[in-house]
């Protein structure tokens, strides 16, 4: 894990800001944060970045969600209105399966991974074979 001025452009980029904000908050001009992160390594660490704050934000979304539906169960415990049962459901139904398609993008982000440390490696065999 880099630190210092790599550490932040690292960040801020995984976060999603823009190139230039990130290059002027991690102290360098715009065009060395570029060749920065084309580098293997910081791409990499970007990546992980990223792939972290989807678990946070995962896991701050699972603990709303549990909170919403002890919230919803109870209200629909006492509730007389169908219509709003429905619109209830609905919402727990939505922000589930919303969860769900985050859960998939970080296993996909964990096989991409996978697939680009495998391309590396027999890339350097051949490399090293010829």
């Amino acid at each position: 894990m880099q630190t210092g001025n790599i550490g932040r452009l690292i960040a801020m980029i995984a976060a999603g800001a823009s190139l230039a904000d990130a290059a002027a908050a991690s102290n360098m001009s715009k065009r060395t944060a570029q060749r920065r992160l084309v580098e293997p390594e910081i791409q990499l660490e970007v990546q992980d970045a990223r792939a972290d704050l989807a678990r946070q934000a995962l896991g701050q979304l699972l603990d709303l969600r549990a909170m919403a539906f002890q919230c919803i169960r109870d209200t629909l415990q006492q509730c007389d209105d169908a219509r709003l049962s429905l619109r209830a459901a609905e919402v727990v139904l939505r922000h589930a399966a919303a969860a769900d398609t985050v859960l998939m993008s970080e296993d996909l982000l964990g096989v991409k991974y996978q697939l680009d440390e495998l391309k590396k490696f027999l890339g350097g065999g051949e490399e090293a074979a010829a």
